[in-house]
This record gives C-alpha cells, sequence and structure tokens, in this order.
C-alpha cells in the first residue's frame, strides 16, 4: 500500500512538472511570435511608404523591394501599388511564371520546373478590386520558398489587369527571387 501512494505522489509531482514546463514554453512561443508580428509590421510599413511615394510620383503600378534573396523554407511578402489614372475601374492581379535560371545562368529545363512547380510558390489575392480616378491601393503577393527548392534566379511577371475585357493595366512589373 505505501508503494501505491509513493507511486502516485511522484507521478503527480511529475504531472504538475510537466504542466510548468508547457506553461513556460507557452509564454516563450508567445513572445516570439509577438516579435515576429512586430517586424512584419515594421516592414509592412516601410513597404506602404515606399508604395505611397512611387505612386505619388505618377507611376500606375509599383513593386518596391522587387528582387530578393530567400533561403529555402524563408517567405517574403510584396508589396504591389496600383494607381488609377482613368475613369473608375476594376482591376485584378496575377502572376506567372516568366523563367527560371540555375546558379550558372543555364534555363532549368521543363522538367525540373514540372518537378518542382514555382508557380506554386506563389499566392495573391484573385479577387476584383476597384479604384476611383486618382484612387491608389496596395495589394499583396506572397512568395513561400519550400525546402527542397533548387538554387537559382526564379523571376515571376506580375500583371495588373483592368475591367471585365483582361486588358494589361500599364505593363508588366517583374519580382526576382534568388534562392543561394
Amino acid at each position: 500500500m505505501k508503494g501505491t501512494i509513493q507511486l502516485s505522489m511522484n507521478f503527480l509531482v511529475t504531472i504538475i512538472i510537466a504542466l510548468a514546463l508547457l506553461a513556460l514554453g507557452i509564454i516563450l512561443l508567445r513572445q516570439f511570435v509577438d516579435v515576429t508580428v512586430d517586424t512584419q509590421n515594421e516592414l509592412n510599413q516601410r513597404t506602404q511608404e515606399r508604395i505611397a511615394e512611387l505612386l505619388d510620383q505618377g507611376q500606375q503600378i509599383v513593386i518596391p523591394f522587387s528582387s530578393q534573396t530567400l533561403k529555402r523554407g524563408e517567405s517574403y511578402l510584396f508589396g504591389v501599388g496600383v494607381l488609377n489614372i482613368e475613369e473608375e475601374s476594376s482591376f485584378k492581379l496575377a502572376t506567372a511564371l516568366s523563367g527560371a535560371f540555375h546558379s550558372n545562368d543555364v534555363e532549368f529545363l521543363p522538367a525540373e520546373l514540372a518537378e518542382h512547380n514555382p508557380s506554386s510558390w506563389v499566392r495573391f489575392d484573385r479577387e476584383q478590386f476597384t479604384l476611383k480616378k486618382n484612387e491608389q491601393q496596395s495589394r499583396t503577393v506572397f512568395v513561400q520558398i519550400p525546402k527542397n527548392a533548387p538554387s537559382g534566379t526564379y523571376i515571376f511577371n506580375v500583371v495588373v489587369y483592368r475591367n471585365s475585357d483582361n486588358s494589361i493595366y500599364d505593363a508588366v512589373r517583374k519580382i526576382i527571387i534568388i534562392v543561394p
């Protein structure tokens, strides 16, 4: 009987220690997440300021910081600014892989591209948005590099279509991703 009580006490002490460690882990994780969110907000603020500055200069479509070096497993949120200089119109964003090159500037073979599918690394809001004349808006393009991505340079076209006839507004812009 005494052995059973001692075993129960040991079990209770182990449970209490485990719960304390779990609580400590949750507190530390929350602090790390808060720091990451603060850093992301600063980056977004810097990007928003640069977008506003470029659009105020009269550029119709801008992507500040359009070239990024990202290691495998990293991600980046690109800002895309649109200024409507015509009558009220609806717009939508689209992206497509334009080119992919190995580190030695040799183009990836179609089979290599099919295996790694760089187009799937890019996510963006496909919803149409409406801008009045001289109104501007920012959109985002999120790029997540998979852990198995081959080293190289990946070039993506960013296109803004105007109205339902899908006419290209202004010009095609580029996002360049370098995976070391």
